[in-house]
């Protein structure tokens, strides 16, 4: 008993217990430690974590208001474009396409964020379909093929549109979003399917049609160059459509099936109204004349009058092309779009097509493609149409 006493009571053995209690102690101090590292790092983590999905539920929000906003800026285009033309207008009203676009913006109830939209960027002038120049630009003279009359509108949500709330995001600091959403519709040629397989020289419809409109007869006198076609005084004139062979180039058309076969049979049965090529202001064909007689084209053009047996083909959509294409043979493109109303058609040794042109905004001049009035240089149009959806052109 007295060693053990001893023993307990020594000096070393003291020092050996404190220094174990102390090491057992530190290594408490240090689990604490690590402890309490641990939960705070998790907690951090947590709080990024938490912030990074709540920004991904924030950003899949904005793009559903992105939508809504696009929806709002493509009614609002095609609501300004489709004032570019009114009447027999040969040019845009940019004014009032733009101050329509603009209250389109409020006046269809559009929402974006459940929030009434109010207000937008409109801007206006010509859009290139080829790319080659960006954005909405001011038009060249001459007007090139490929540029038409364009509205563009750009609705973004900050101002008095408002902002986009954030959710979750706060917790990363970002309180609101402004998403933004642009459209650009135009206003171009129609053609397809309804197109009389003829072509017109530039000097032809410039001798007869003026800028607002077929130029009316102050005589009943014939034309100088066509003796045998009287004329109604305050009516459009009526004048022979000819050859080039025959009548020059001013005075001419031609036959053309717009780049498919060029045979009589093809080109006889586009005149009956089956013609299915697709062609626009700016399209380019072949300007190859039709093979066989042409007496058996002039006298189907004649069925074409109300009373010929005809009547769906008595007014067409005709195309407009430079004077020393005709009969050239090349590739030409279309200048323009002209309304013709086809009142007889003579085959046998006098061939030709007796018309008129009529006014842009006639309802004769209405066609499945086309709204029936404008535009550029002269012509019918179709409804407007977008042609950029976010940015990208399609």
């Amino acid at each position: 008993m007295c060693l053990r006493v001893a023993l307990l009571t020594s000096p070393a053995i003291i020092k050996m217990a404190r220094l174990r209690l102390n090491t057992l102690s530190l290594q408490q101090n240090n689990a604490s430690a690590e402890r309490g590292s641990v939960l705070t790092l998790t907690a951090v983590s947590l709080l990024v974590l938490m912030g990074f999905m709540g920004l991904a539920l924030d950003v899949g929000y904005v793009y559903m208001v992105r939508n809504e906003l696009q929806d709002a800026a493509d009614a609002a285009a095609l609501a300004g474009a489709g004032k570019l033309f009114s009447g027999t207008s040969s040019t845009p009203n940019f004014a009032v396409a733009s101050t329509t676009a603009s209250n389109a913006i409020a006046n269809l109830n559009n929402k974006a964020a459940n929030a009434a939209l109010v207000t937008g960027i409109i801007s206006t002038g010509y859009w290139d379909l080829t790319g080659s120049i960006a954005g909405v630009h001011a038009g060249a003279t001459p007007l090139p093929f490929n540029d038409f009359p364009a509205v563009k509108v750009q609705i973004t949500k900050s101002g008095t549109n408002g902002a986009v709330n954030a959710f979750f995001s706060q917790v990363l600091g970002i309180t609101t979003f402004n998403p933004t959403a642009t459209a650009v519709a135009v206003v171009t040629g129609p053609g397809q399917g309804n197109l009389f397989p003829m072509v017109l020289s530039d000097c032809l419809f410039n001798t007869y049609y003026g800028s607002n409109g077929p130029l009316k007869a102050t005589s009943t006198s014939p034309l100088s160059n066509q003796d045998d076609i009287k004329q109604t005084i305050g009516q459009p004139y009526v004048f022979a459509i000819e050859s080039a062979y025959h009548a020059g180039s001013c005075n001419s058309g031609q036959w053309s099936s717009y780049n498919l076969s060029s045979d009589t049979a093809t080109i006889g049965n586009m005149i009956a109204g089956t013609q299915t090529a697709s062609m626009a202001i700016g399209s380019s064909f072949s300007t190859s004349m039709a093979n066989g007689s042409k007496t058996a084209l002039y006298s189907a053009a004649a069925k074409c009058s109300s009373g010929g047996g005809t009547p769906s083909c008595g007014y067409v959509l005709i195309p407009v092309i430079a004077d020393s294409a005709i009969g050239s043979g090349s590739s030409t493109p279309i200048k323009a779009l002209a309304c013709l109303h086809i009142i007889t058609g003579v085959g046998g040794s006098a061939q030709y097509i007796k018309a008129q042109f009529i006014a842009a905004d006639d309802s004769n001049c209405k066609f499945p493609a086309s709204s029936g009035y404008g535009p550029i240089s002269y012509g019918a149009v179709q409804p407007p149409r977008l042609v950029n959806y976010w940015g990208n052109t399609y």
